[in-house]
């Protein structure tokens, strides 16, 4: 069992300075903040669509939803790295990537899309069966048939 004096409490490891925990927690702060300014900075069609993935003292990494938006986005590119250099100190922005990450939609969000059926279609295949002289085709052809009127 521990004693109480080697248990540290969340608190204590989270607000100490020289912790890794404090820098990985004072680096996102510092994310979302470059975040909420980028969207700002950026046009009113890439609000929510353009995200700070990363920064560091030359460089910024920033995903955005589409193809077309990092092409707007590489067009202001420089404004951004002007606007970046003069808010923090500390930074030298010196290069801008930019990474198309397209939105995640979950399998189940998705609308799964089901063949347009017709029982015309069905019908125009029953009657190609009917006429066709290869009994394995005009079995497959029935069976395609059926198929169309009633997937599984």
């Amino acid at each position: 069992m521990r004693s109480h004096r080697s248990t540290k409490r969340l608190n204590e490891i989270i607000n100490k300075e020289n912790t890794l925990l404090s820098k990985l927690f004072h680096k996102a702060e510092v994310l979302q903040q470059l975040d909420t300014e980028i969207s700002s900075i950026l046009p009113s069609a890439m609000n929510g669509k353009a995200k700070v993935a990363n920064i560091s003292r030359s460089e910024i990494i920033i995903h955005i939803t589409s193809a077309a938006l990092l092409t707007r986005l590489r067009l202001q590119q420089r404004l951004l790295m002007q606007k970046i250099n003069q808010r923090y100190s500390w930074a030298k922005i010196e290069k801008v990537t930019i990474k198309v990450r397209p939105d995640s939609i979950k399998k189940a969000d998705r609308p799964i899309e089901r063949p347009h059926r017709s029982e015309k279609i069905a019908a125009d295949v029953t009657f190609a069966a009917e006429k066709c002289s290869d009994p394995e085709l005009q079995k497959s052809l029935s069976r395609l048939a059926r198929h169309i009127r009633q997937p599984d």
